[in-house]
């Protein structure tokens, strides 16, 4: 879709804005609608373009992506594991990219949903720094099932949501009650036969 100059720098503020958000909320589709529609936002003259918020897929298809990003959350949550935090949200922006749940702008989106999976470890995903057009090859791949390309793309862009001292890991610079929250999250998501009475067991 060709968009004038204003209109382009409007969506580029939009975006930025979403960067920063750090949605906390629930992996679901009125997650992936709330960022569409905060990416259509000052737009409304497109609006018989961008339909923002208007899903052009089946329900169940989201439900299920929900389903899955839930249950790998709770894993990622204060994971210095950088490996593991790209290919998890090389994941996440795949399948968003293979299913394209809107009429518009459904890069922008996935960049934006595994952004906030990523925000979930400590980290945001540095995409103004990245290269267009090898980001652009690398989810390509990742569509047709290699996701090695886009994982180093996204690992060399994580950078930590708060600065860290040498060695140290991201869940002790939160606060006391970390843990505690941790807890409350996995919580809230587990299966209930997967609560114990020792702790969660969440399975990925």
């Amino acid at each position: 879709m060709a968009l004038e100059t204003f209109e382009k720098l409007i969506l580029h503020r939009n975006f930025r804005s979403a960067l920063g958000d750090n949605l906390t909320s629930t992996f679901n589709s009125d997650h992936l609608q709330h960022i569409h529609q905060k990416l259509c936002n000052g737009l409304d003259h497109l609006e018989d373009k961008l339909k923002s918020g208007e899903l052009r897929v089946d329900m169940g298809a989201l439900r299920l992506l929900g389903a899955e990003l839930n249950k790998i959350a709770p894993n990622m949550m204060a994971s210095n594991d950088k490996q593991f935090v790209a290919e998890r949200t090389a994941y996440v922006m795949s399948r968003v990219e293979s299913i394209r749940p809107f009429h518009s702008l459904n890069s922008m989106v996935a960049k934006l949903f595994s952004h906030n999976l990523a925000q979930t470890a400590g980290f945001n995903i540095d995409w103004p720094s990245m290269d267009k057009d090898g980001l652009s090859s690398a989810v390509k791949s990742a569509k047709n099932g290699d996701k090695q390309l886009l994982t180093r793309y996204i690992e060399a862009h994580l950078k930590p949501m708060i600065e860290t001292r040498a060695k140290a890991g991201v869940v002790n610079q939160i606060g006391d009650d970390f843990s505690q929250r941790v807890a409350e999250f996995k919580a809230q998501r587990a299966p209930e036969s997967e609560v114990k009475s020792r702790g969660l067991k969440v399975r990925v």
